[in-house]
């Protein structure tokens, strides 16, 4: 009889400890995203604030660029040539 009861209680430990790992580790992980998902929103939105200044400032500031035939062959060369359907 004593040793059903101590299987018992070490069963009953064990699930005790499982769910307390289990537990914690759903806490910490939450805990982690929840607080690095804030701070990659906010580098996202400076980075973004970032490029749009950077490319406003360089479309407004520089007249169309001419198109060379260099830049139409290394065009041709990576896409190939456009054929129609």
């Amino acid at each position: 009889m004593a040793t059903k009861w101590k299987n018992s209680l070490l069963l009953i430990a064990s699930v005790i400890l499982c769910l307390g790992g289990w537990l914690l580790t759903t806490v910490s992980y939450n805990r982690q995203m929840f607080t690095e998902g804030d701070r990659n929103y906010d580098e996202y939105v400076m980075r973004d604030a970032i490029y749009t200044e950077y490319f406003l400032k360089n479309d407004l500031a520089t007249d169309k660029e001419d198109i060379t035939k260099e830049q139409i062959e290394m065009y041709r060369t990576r896409y190939g040539e456009w054929e129609p359907s």
